[in-house]
């Protein structure tokens, strides 16, 4: 009974409604004291196919599954299948929020595998987070950088914090990288 969100390659699929899904995404961002304006949701959402029955979504090869963490005997039940289960992993960017895949899959392994698809020396590549699901890459890569408003774990695991208070220190950081490293 939880709202659970199935992405896809290509889309996020979901059995809730889209008025739904816009209800928690909203519950969520409340959480987090980020409230959204509705003209945001159309494109915000446009990956999203909404309605789905359980085949449709068991006929997809699915790599993550988010849902909305709520104070519920749902979301306890859910946590005591995940502890029963480690070939599956949450893995979330906030306290708000599930994100579940499998164990093997983390961000970390999938910016190695790119990077060794593109040749590109583990000593140039530069990684950026402020969740949980993060820390595979810091873990990974030297160059790790978190803003000050990350999660304290990421930010303790980070090469180093940057100044979270303006929304564009990553992109800052990205453009002073590429000076450096060019």
């Amino acid at each position: 009974d939880l709202p659970f969100e199935f992405c896809t390659t290509d889309c996020t699929l979901t059995r809730q409604s889209r008025q739904e899904t816009i209800g928690n995404f909203q519950r969520r961002w409340a959480k987090r004291g980020k409230p959204r304006r509705n003209a945001d949701f159309d494109k915000m959402f446009q990956g999203h196919r909404n309605d789905q029955t359980r085949e449709q979504i068991l006929d997809q090869t699915i790599y993550k599954i988010n849902c909305n963490r709520e104070d519920s005997e749902d979301c306890r039940r859910l946590e005591t299948w995940l502890a029963a289960h480690p070939e599956v992993v949450n893995t979330p960017s906030d306290e708000v929020l599930y994100e579940i895949s499998a164990a093997s899959a983390t961000k970390g392994l999938a910016v190695q595998a790119l990077a060794g698809r593109l040749g590109i020396p583990h000593d140039q590549v530069a990684v950026f987070g402020d969740g949980i699901n993060d820390l595979s890459m810091f873990e990974l890569f030297a160059h790790s950088y978190a803003p000050s408003t990350g999660q304290p774990e990421v930010q303790s695991a980070a090469s180093e914090v940057l100044d979270g208070s303006d929304e564009h220190c990553v992109i800052r950081k990205m453009k002073e990288l590429r000076e450096q490293w060019q």
